[in-house]
């Protein structure tokens, strides 16, 4: 069986994780929202999520990712300032709790709104950070899933620097997921995956992006493949997302921000060494998408 390839780049910058199996269940699980952690750490996981958004802003507004590939129309993945507050694990639907507005209106001092932006939410939490964290600790209720929040926020990183990472996009077929795995509960939105390579980490080797087409695109006048992120996790077995997938590895990636264009093309043996290492998670064959005659 023939395999493709992406282009990617095996020294990437996102390898340095030091997240145990242990972190990475609790991030699967609501429950730890719950877990003791201790106060300086939860402090110093909401001063990432504020590094964080300014690492985005410092790019500009918007942040434009051109995927191509030989086998499939181009993809442009778009990055927006509405997209960052839910990526580092700022949820809507716990920002409009009953918990979620005595919080907003107690602790950030903003009174209860039916249209309240995430982003506004953020930029007042860094604010105080210790006083957000003072007040979960006083209330022993968290607004935060503070494990989540800081395994995203390592993987947001990698999203700010994808021409420079190694990935794979997986066509999504979610009839294929193993049963039994907790991140099958992902967005029904979610269409395809970018899997990136953590290539220092044997236990956790791929972050993962879930990707969705961008709904404000005419699916009917489109030449190239429009999306935008929603989701960032790290899952303890991305066999069951590569097994039985469709999987493209493009060839090239152009990034355009504010700062300017870059981008590169990869060499055969970086996708090679992919390749071999998503095949070694499980001992199967990557299904190749066919050839356009």
């Amino acid at each position: 069986m023939t395999k493709q390839f992406i282009k990617v780049s095996i020294n990437n910058q996102g390898s340095g994780f030091v997240f145990l199996i242990s972190d990475v269940e609790k991030a699967s699980s609501y429950l730890a929202r719950k877990d003791n952690i201790p106060r300086e750490e939860r402090i110093a996981i909401l001063e990432e999520v504020k590094n964080c958004y300014e690492l985005f802003f410092e790019q500009g507004n918007v942040l434009e990712y051109n995927i191509f590939s030989s086998e499939l129309k181009k993809i442009k993945l778009k990055i927006l300032p509405e997209n960052v507050p839910h990526l580092l694990g700022v949820d809507q639907r716990y920002i409009n709790t009953p918990y979620g507005n005595y919080f907003r209106k107690h602790v950030l001092g903003i009174e209860n709104q039916k249209n309240i932006y995430p982003t506004e939410i953020l930029r007042s939490i860094f604010k105080d950070i210790e006083k957000v964290v003072d007040f979960n600790e006083e209330n022993g209720k968290n607004f935060f899933h503070y494990y989540r929040i800081r395994i995203k926020c390592e993987i947001f990183k990698q999203l700010l620097n994808l021409e420079e990472q190694t990935f794979a996009r997986i066509m999504l077929n979610k009839n294929h997921l193993k049963s039994g795995t907790v991140e099958e509960r992902i967005s029904t939105k979610t269409t395809d995956f970018i899997a990136v390579l953590n290539a220092d980490n044997k236990r956790l080797p791929f972050s993962f992006i879930g990707i969705r087409p961008d709904e404000n695109v005419d699916l009917y006048k489109r030449l190239d493949e429009f999306y935008v992120p929603i989701t960032l996790f790290l899952p303890f077995n991305p066999n069951a997302f590569f097994e039985n997938q469709n999987i493209c590895i493009p060839e090239t990636i152009n990034k355009r921000c504010d700062k300017g264009l870059s981008g590169r093309k990869i060499e055969d043996f970086e996708a090679e060494f992919l390749s071999k290492k998503i095949a070694s998670l499980g001992n199967f064959e990557i299904v190749p998408v066919k050839k356009k005659i």
